[in-house]
C-alpha cells in the first residue's frame, strides 16, 4: 500500500510540474511581444509619454506600448510598423493614442508580413545604418566619367531576372540629356526603340514586343553621341516554379498589408524582392518609396543604402 501511495504523490507531483511548465510557455508569447509599435520614420517635432509622464522627443527606433500617447508637430510625419507587420502612417497635428491606432490596424497577424516588417527594422537602427555605410564605402565619393560603352551606367546588374510584368530601367544620366534606348531579343535583333528626354523608362514586359522573350538586352545612348553608351544588360523574366513560389508569398503579403498607398508598404515590399535578389523589382519599390514622401528623407537614404549595397551607383 505505501508502495501504491509513493508511486501516487509521484504521478501527481509530475503533473504539477507539467502544469506549471505549460502555464510558463503560455505566458512567453504575451512577454515576447514588447511592444505595439516601432517607430520607423520620423519627420519634425514629435513626441511620446507613457501613462501620466511628461511628454518627451520620440526617436526613430522608439518603441510604442499600450497606454503611449503621441503628439505630431506641426509638418510632421511618422511612419508606424505594427507587431503584426501591417503599417501606418500619420500626418495630423496634434495627440494620438497607441490603443487607438492599434484598434484601427487590427489583430489579424501574417508571418509572411512579420518577417520582412523585421527586416526592414533589422536595418533602420542608427548603429546598423552606420555599420552599413562603413561597409560598402568604397562603392561610394566622387566617380570619374567614363567615355565609349561604359560611360553610362544602368542602376541593375549587367544580368537579372524580374518577378513584374513591368521593369523600370533607370540610368546615371545628365539633366538636360536625351537617351536613345534600343531593346534587342537573344539574336541581337532590335524588338524595341526609343527616344526619351529622362534618366528612365518603364517597360512592360507583357507587351506583346516582349512576352514571347526569354531573355531581351538593353542598350542605353546619349542621342546627340553615340559613342557615350552603356553596353548591354540582359534582363530575363522569371518564371516556373520560382516564380509560383514568389507569388504565392506575395500574395500572402500583399493580403496583410494592402496597397501600396504608403511609403512603408512599399519598403516592406522592396525588402520581399531584395531578399529574393530581385534588383530590379526592389529598385522599382525603392523608388516609389521615395515618389510618395519626398519631404521624408528616410526613404531617400534607405534608396541610396539599398544601391550601395548591390553596388548599383558605382
Amino acid at each position: 500500500m505505501k508502495f501504491i501511495k509513493s508511486k501516487n504523490m509521484k504521478f501527481i507531483r509530475t503533473v504539477q510540474i507539467v502544469l506549471i511548465i505549460c502555464t510558463v510557455f503560455v505566458s512567453i508569447p504575451s512577454l515576447s511581444q514588447d511592444y505595439v509599435f516601432r517607430v520607423l520614420a520620423n519627420k519634425g517635432t514629435n513626441s511620446v509619454k507613457s501613462g501620466s509622464s511628461d511628454w518627451i522627443p520620440l526617436k526613430t527606433g522608439a518603441r510604442l506600448n499600450k497606454g503611449d500617447a503621441l503628439k505630431l508637430g506641426e509638418n510632421g510625419y511618422l511612419g508606424l510598423v505594427h507587431s503584426s507587420g501591417r503599417t501606418l502612417e500619420l500626418k495630423d497635428v496634434g495627440e494620438h493614442k497607441i490603443d487607438d491606432l492599434s484598434a484601427k490596424i487590427g489583430s489579424a497577424r501574417s508571418s509572411v508580413a512579420s518577417k520582412y516588417a523585421d527586416f526592414v527594422m533589422s536595418k533602420m537602427s542608427p548603429e546598423k545604418r552606420e555599420e552599413n555605410r562603413r561597409k560598402y564605402a568604397s562603392v561610394t565619393g566622387a566617380v570619374e566619367r567614363a567615355t565609349g560603352s561604359s560611360a553610362i551606367k544602368l542602376l541593375m546588374p549587367p544580368s537579372a531576372e524580374v518577378f513584374g510584368d513591368e521593369a523600370l530601367i533607370v540610368w546615371d544620366g545628365e539633366e538636360g540629356t536625351s537617351y536613345d534606348v534600343t531593346v534587342k531579343d537573344m539574336f541581337d535583333e532590335v524588338i524595341y526603340s526609343s527616344k526619351v528626354e529622362d534618366s528612365k523608362i518603364l517597360l512592360h514586359l507583357n507587351d506583346e514586343k516582349f512576352a514571347k522573350e526569354s531573355l531581351i538586352i538593353i542598350n542605353i545612348k546619349q542621342s546627340d553621341n553615340e559613342n557615350i553608351g552603356s553596353g548591354d544588360y540582359g534582363i530575363k523574366k522569371l518564371s516556373g516554379d520560382e516564380a509560383s513560389e514568389i507569388k504565392s508569398e506575395l500574395q500572402e503579403l500583399m493580403e496583410h498589408i494592402g496597397d501600396e498607398t504608403n511609403s512603408l508598404n512599399s519598403l516592406i515590399l522592396a525588402e520581399f524582392f531584395e531578399q529574393k535578389n530581385m534588383i530590379i523589382d526592389a529598385l522599382t519599390k525603392y523608388m516609389k518609396a521615395v515618389e510618395l514622401s519626398p519631404d521624408v528623407d528616410y526613404f531617400g537614404e534607405v534608396y541610396q543604402e539599398f544601391k550601395m549595397r548591390h553596388r548599383l551607383d558605382k
